[in-house]
């Protein structure tokens, strides 16, 4: 079962829109639950822009295509032509990065920092909610919220880029990754869920996972060990390279409740396969990204 997101619908105060009804969702799907009623695989809200598409409908759903790596696109869309900043650093291990930083408000009031961190393994973006707007000046803050998102940094210091020429050159070379990636690589997100679990961090917070969850990703591909223990899976499918980010294969933080480190990877994947233990209901309300557009259900079988 598929279910996928119209993507043209305008977001309106789109954080604490996402928020409320991420609460809300939840709560009602732990109600179902308790009541003992009819469990569907996936459960949608009637205010909502997501839609169910069955396995043997043949009905082709409009789409954009698939997209390897949205923090390509994300600084053209976005930051080009707002008041931002670009910073450099060097990398003993991964060598330069680039970090674009965009300070936006909600319409709520509500701040919040954008960053985009442009590293030789690929390029991740992600949203932190901000006491006050960070400074040009202000590279510390900046380097803690990168190393939020990328433990694995060893940078020490960071850069302002201020020739007038930055912008032109950082959009032409997202625009080359971003080319050369969709041709050839693409990435997934897989979550694991259990039984009964209704919460984001209930799902990101899961450490191990079932045998039958094992089968199931060996049939991804092969698995691959970092030394940063952020273990993957990969395979070749004709000329492509898929790549599969899978959540209790990540790194588990005891002292974050929400896992960033875990969101981060694969809340910037597009397409997420949600794996379910057993009987229980899922819905795409209960996970906040601003680029996860499809998840794919599946039920647990036990593979002989």
């Amino acid at each position: 079962m598929d279910v996928s997101r119209d993507i043209t619908a305008k977001p309106v105060d789109e954080r604490s829109r996402v928020l409320r009804k991420q609460k809300e969702t939840s709560l009602y799907l732990k109600q179902l639950i308790e009541q003992g009623e009819n469990i569907q695989q996936v459960h949608l809200p009637e205010d909502t822009n997501w839609k169910v598409q069955e396995q043997d409908e043949e009905e082709d759903l409009p789409h954009s295509g698939l997209e390897s790596d949205p923090a390509l696109t994300s600084y053209r869309n976005q930051f080009l032509g707002q008041d931002h900043q670009n910073y450099k650093g060097v990398d003993p291990t991964l060598g330069i990065i680039i970090i674009s930083v965009l300070n936006t408000t909600t319409g709520e009031g509500q701040k919040l920092a954008q960053l985009i961190i442009r590293l030789s393994t690929g390029s991740l973006i992600e949203s932190f909610q901000a006491d006050d707007v960070i400074e040009v000046e202000d590279t510390e803050s900046v380097l803690n919220l990168a190393k939020i998102v990328c433990p694995e940094l060893m940078v020490e210091q960071l850069e302002l880029l201020i020739s007038p020429d930055m912008e032109n050159i950082i959009v032409e070379y997202d625009d080359k990754i971003y080319e050369n990636e969709l041709r050839r690589s693409y990435k997934f997100g897989v979550l694991y869920q259990e039984v009964g679990q209704v919460e984001e961090a209930e799902i990101f917070g899961n450490i191990g996972h079932s045998e039958q969850f094992e089968n199931f990703i060996s049939t991804l591909g092969e698995k691959v060990s970092t030394d940063n223990g952020r273990d993957y899976i990969r395979t070749i499918f004709q000329d492509y390279s898929l790549k599969f980010h899978v959540s209790t294969l990540l790194p588990h933080s005891s002292s974050d409740n929400q896992q960033c480190k875990r969101k981060a990877r694969i809340g910037n994947d597009v397409v997420c396969i949600v794996f379910q233990s057993g009987k229980t209901t899922f819905s795409p309300e209960i996970i906040t990204s601003q680029f996860l557009h499809v998840y794919i259900g599946r039920f647990s079988t036990k593979i002989i």
